[in-house]
């Protein structure tokens, strides 16, 4: 067992008649002397009796030192027979912080001494093996947040040990093109493993037209658009597929489109609707 400073300890003791041992009040209340180290300490003693022979003591320690002896020494009078007896004693021999954590030195692991480490509190560690399989020592990692490019992480999928650095991550990533703020930019060089797929694919991506209606002339075989284009009939013989509202998911043939008002007419609708503002659209 450990005391700590500024501790408060109660202890019990009894007082007895020194020819017969049997227990009885004293002649007077007892009187309590702390010792610190086999030296007086001065700190108040307070003594209570609690009945008949049976008596507490109760003392607050003064500040300790690690390793420090306290007792605790109690004199009374029975019968006019005075003595002195220590009833309590203890040491400081844990170093404890505010929180009564108990703080340690590391002196050694499974008999192996711990060397002294780069960073004060903080322990180094080399990692021998993963899973049980032995590999190189892992390249030190100094921090987990604030790593810099001379930095290496290694990393382990299965067996396999795998190097990244993280400077050969940060120039290619630097060559992403964001034209809109969080969304990368990408080329697809081939679908499927097949690069002329992927040209076909741009090719009929660019024949498509987006665009959206406007108010205007909205009804099941005409609607007003924002369409650029002034040429007339630039869109007949195509389609449009609505993207949006009512009619999203439908499509309809285009018979004729007016280059100047930009209205495109259109087969009725199948479902008997008609487009309203800002609904979407895509002429294929």
């Amino acid at each position: 067992m450990t005391v700590q400073s500024a501790q408060s300890v109660t202890i019990l003791f009894s007082t007895r008649v020194f020819i017969t041992g049997v227990g009885t009040i004293a002649d007077s209340l007892p009187t309590g002397t702390l010792y610190l180290n086999g030296t007086a300490n001065g700190a108040t003693v307070t003594v209570t009796n609690i009945s008949g022979g049976l008596y507490k003591a109760q003392v607050t320690l003064p500040t300790l030192a690690f390793n420090d002896v306290v007792a605790l020494s109690i004199t009374a009078t029975v019968s006019t027979i005075t003595d002195t007896a220590v009833v309590w004693g203890d040491n400081n021999d844990l170093l404890v912080d505010a929180n009564n954590a108990v703080k340690a030195d590391l002196v050694d692991i499974l008999g192996t001494v711990v060397s002294t480490p780069a960073t004060a509190g903080i322990l180094d560690i080399n990692v021998k093996n993963m899973n049980n399989v032995a590999a190189t020592a892992i390249t030190t990692i100094k921090a987990v947040q604030g790593l810099t490019t001379a930095d290496t992480i290694a990393t382990y999928t299965g067996n396999t040990k795998q190097t990244v650095d993280a400077a050969n991550i940060k120039t290619v990533t630097d060559k992403f093109a964001f034209t809109v703020a969080n969304q990368v930019d990408a080329n697809t060089l081939s679908v499927n493993g097949d690069a002329a797929a992927a040209a076909n694919l741009a090719q009929g991506a660019d024949a498509l037209v987006a665009g959206h209606a406007i108010t205007g002339t909205l009804s099941t075989t005409q609607m007003s658009t924002n369409l650029t284009e002034t040429d007339n009939d630039q869109y007949k013989n195509r389609s449009v597929y609505w993207t949006s509202g009512a009619l999203a998911g439908s499509s309809s043939a285009i018979s004729a489109y007016t280059g100047s008002t930009k209205v495109l007419t259109y087969a009725a609708t199948t479902t008997g609707e008609s487009p309203a503002n800002l609904d979407t659209f895509v002429i294929a």
